[in-house]
């Protein structure tokens, strides 16, 4: 058994016009009956209401300062909703809505609010009888307040064989010439009831891929099935293409909360001329019970003419949950405690990142057998994987390993990093008690960046003042990486509470980006160094003579050289591997050394380029990419050497220009310092550091 292979296999393999239809199988017993639609001015919502059961299967939302979006959807014998609006893991996501992420650079997918989008109309067209129409007309507008898009949605639904038809009619008319830029998901999207420890569930596509699978898959429809509140079965709805699609079969998002949408955008960039409109058409079936697909293509087939096409796979497809199983079952016929935990941390390298993972079939049994090992690596390893399973006793077992002052400071790491990554509410509100433990305060302080939680800031700078050096970094870092906390350091740096002083560069400009002019107005401009370059090496060029630098000490270098460079740089095998490796350098050239420090951003590599990430959550994550693969990033930052990122959780992503090592260092050093640190980077060979 090649462990090696199978973890990197783990890690490899992890508008317009739209036609909707929606078929709601009432069941042999239900008769056809009429539809009516009762149209509420003051709230501004048409609903469909089926005379039979006597109130609302459909309400399309139709608010003047908010996106359309149809919520709720019911169950087509009545019992249960199976859309959900704005649930707390995606606020911005509205049911079933159309929300493009880039168009022209703006994002509607992630704002369905007013200053987005301004209803022009919604008029009732035909209120009663087998068949039912209205129809919305909305403006997109730009940051200005002018329309980029206008869309018309002319809805018609009505009873057919048991069933409710719903046709959409999407009509967008450019006011100015349209991009929407490439992108890893927005446009058309559903997002059902999904909520944590729901694992009844999956979404599949034509080709019989199940939940991240599909992602990013093309594929002639999707259907996605759960547990619903209120029902013993499953709720479904599936999304069909349509072969006039550009695109056709467009990719798939296939979020890991279960919520899909055809991305017509994740093939590259697309436009609509000014004046021109474009025509996309989709499918809905809604049902319960057991998944059909047979019954969704014939669906398809009567939607578009066409078949779906054999799924010629020949030789099967590895795709993760088969990896999964694979490595569930060899874990489970492995005896030895060593081999198993190999594995399992295979497991673990290759989920890094993700949430609430689909398990293998047989992990139940398996999990159990696990936690009960006479081995503590094995039971601490399955309770991990557990936890990324959506397990949710895991979870408060790992909860309770936190608490435990008893446990090791090593397992209470561990389980808190975990529990963080998978956003764990609880885990965020043990930080606080955690900051008066000195083994586990800096993680508590770095916890605070990974989950949002609104007391954080008025926690840290609480403390802050009695926070010893290395605390207090970390601290201004946080607060720099979201813009909530980041207003409260402003006020705090106004009250003086903060000195400016205490803002390092690389902080000043995450600050800068996130706060505007308001940062700048009280730290002052954020300049960049290379404006004063010259001036500043001259200047240091003038302190460093060779009679300074000969007296200097270059074992007293190594020392400033490990504070303040080998958490980056290594030199003689020794330091960290967030930026160039230092030993084979030009050192013993004073001006390469000098322009190097003063201005690192002079020069950059591609590979050394700060990369900035911003998160749906409003994270702002700074630096270099170690690692990629389809469903995550592994950066290398400053504030933590390892920060896993999923795809699915990126709302922005930039390469800067400027490089991760910042600016200034040498002016926040004493003159003795900065010579001995020159000494010592311009030596030959390792010398031994002073105590």
């Amino acid at each position: 058994m090649n462990f090696n292979r199978l973890t990197v296999t783990i890690n490899a393999a992890k508008c317009c016009c739209v036609f909707l239809f929606v078929c709601f199988s009432l069941g042999p017993t239900t008769a056809a009956a009429d539809l009516r639609i009762e149209f509420d001015e003051g709230k501004s919502t048409v609903s469909v209401v089926h005379q039979e059961l006597k109130k609302p299967v459909l309400t399309q939302n139709a608010r003047s300062d908010f996106r359309p979006y149809l919520h709720p959807i019911v169950a087509p014998d009545g019992k249960g909703v199976l859309t959900q609006f704005s649930p707390g893991h995606h606020k911005h996501q509205t049911g079933l809505y159309w929300g493009f992420t880039r168009v022209n650079g703006r994002d509607y997918f992630h704002h369905p609010e007013g200053d987005y989008w301004k209803r022009k109309s919604v008029k009732v067209i035909r209120d009663k009888g087998e068949s039912v129409q209205w129809r919305t007309v909305y403006d997109l507008l730009d940051a200005k307040g002018a329309a980029v898009l206008t869309e018309m949605q002319t809805w018609t639904m009505h009873v057919d064989e048991g069933g409710f038809l719903l046709d959409l009619i999407w009509k967008g008319t450019a006011q100015t010439d349209v991009t929407v830029d490439r992108y890893s998901y927005g446009g058309l999207f559903l997002r059902m009831p999904w909520k944590r420890g729901v694992t009844a569930g999956d979404a599949v596509n034509a080709s019989g891929q199940r939940n991240r699978e599909a992602e990013g898959k093309r594929s002639e429809w999707v259907d996605v099935g759960m547990q619903i509140e209120g029902r013993k079965d499953h709720g479904h709805i599936a999304i069909l293409d349509h072969p006039d699609n550009k695109g056709y079969p467009q990719p798939w998002r296939v979020d890991g909360q279960m919520g899909v949408g055809p991305v017509r955008a994740r093939l590259g960039a697309w436009k609509i001329a000014k004046g021109e409109s474009e025509t996309i058409r989709h499918r809905f079936v809604v049902y319960t019970g057991k998944r059909n697909a047979g019954m969704i293509n014939k669906r398809f087939h009567a939607f578009t003419g066409k078949h779906v096409r054999a799924n010629a796979t020949g030789n099967k497809q590895w795709e993760r949950s088969d990896l999964l199983a694979l490595l569930a079952q060899t874990i489970g016929e492995t005896k030895d405690p060593a081999i198993r935990a190999s594995l399992m941390r295979g497991m673990l390298d290759g989920l890094a990142g993700q949430r609430n993972v689909e398990p293998p079939a047989q992990w139940a049994a398996l999990g159990a057998n696990l936690l009960n090992s006479d081995d503590a690596n094995v039971r601490e390893l399955s309770q991990r994987l557990a936890q990324i399973f959506g397990d949710e006793k895991a979870t408060e077992q790992a909860l309770a390993t936190v608490r435990n002052r008893s446990a090791t400071v090593a397992a209470r790491r561990s389980a808190l990093r975990l529990l963080l990554n998978l956003q764990s509410e609880g885990a965020s509100d043990l930080l606080e008690s955690l900051l008066d433990e000195p083994a586990l305060a800096l993680d508590a302080i770095r916890g605070y960046a990974t989950v949002e939680n609104k007391a954080a800031p008025a926690v840290l700078l609480g403390r802050y003042s009695k926070m010893p050096t290395e605390q207090r970094q970390a601290a201004i870092e946080t607060l720099a990486t979201r813009k909530s906390y980041a207003t409260v350091l402003l006020r705090a740096m106004k009250q003086q509470k903060v000195s400016r002083d205490d803002i390092p560069s690389h902080v000043a400009r995450s600050l800068a980006s996130l706060l505007g002019h308001r940062f700048v107005e009280v730290y002052g401009e954020v300049r960049p160094v290379a404006a004063d370059r010259e001036k500043i090496i001259a200047k240091y060029k003038k302190l460093l003579t060779p009679d300074r630098i000969g007296a200097a000490n270059a074992s007293r270098g190594r020392v400033v050289f490990k504070k303040t460079c080998a958490a980056c740089h290594i030199l003689y095998d020794d330091g960290g591997k967030l930026g160039p490796e230092l030993t084979g350098s030009n050192r013993a050239n004073l001006d390469y050394i000098l322009l190097n420090m003063v201005d690192p951003s002079y020069d950059v590599p591609d590979g050394y380029k700060m990369v900035r990430i911003t998160t749906i959550l409003g994270r702002v994550i700074d630096g270099l990419v170690a690692e990629e693969d389809q469903t995550r990033v592994v950066m290398k930052t400053v504030l933590q050497p390892t920060v896993v990122i999923a795809k699915e959780d990126i709302d922005t992503r930039k390469v800067l220009s400027m490089s991760m090592m910042p600016e200034g260092q040498l002016d926040k050093m004493e003159k003795q310092d900065v010579a001995d640190l020159i000494k010592y980077l311009r030596t030959t060979r390792q010398v031994e550091m002073t105590k």
